[in-house]
């Protein structure tokens, strides 16, 4: 299914971390997945308080940081996969 077309561009917004935009370490990469589970976990208890127009004003910028977190942990676990290739 995917994020609707206006959610799919990367922000530079944080929510949580440091704010590193490069995972480096499998500990920070363990810390962005529990980062993204937490930011899921609001975004599932915010759907059940807010109405339709409040919970879509709240949740982009949060669906674009889940979105670059993903990005940042696949990036980091294809890194060595890359560099195979390259040899």
């Amino acid at each position: 299914m995917g994020l609707p077309r206006r959610l799919r561009p990367l922000s530079k917004t944080r929510y949580c971390g440091t704010g590193a935009a490069v995972i480096q370490t499998d500990d920070q990469m363990l810390l962005a997945q529990q980062c993204v589970g937490n930011l899921r976990r609001i975004l599932l208890e915010a759907r059940k308080v807010h109405s339709q127009q409040d919970y879509t004003r709240m949740a982009e910028p949060i669906l674009l940081e889940i979105q670059q977190r993903e990005q940042e942990i696949l990036e980091y676990l294809s890194r060595d996969l890359e560099q195979a290739i390259a040899s």
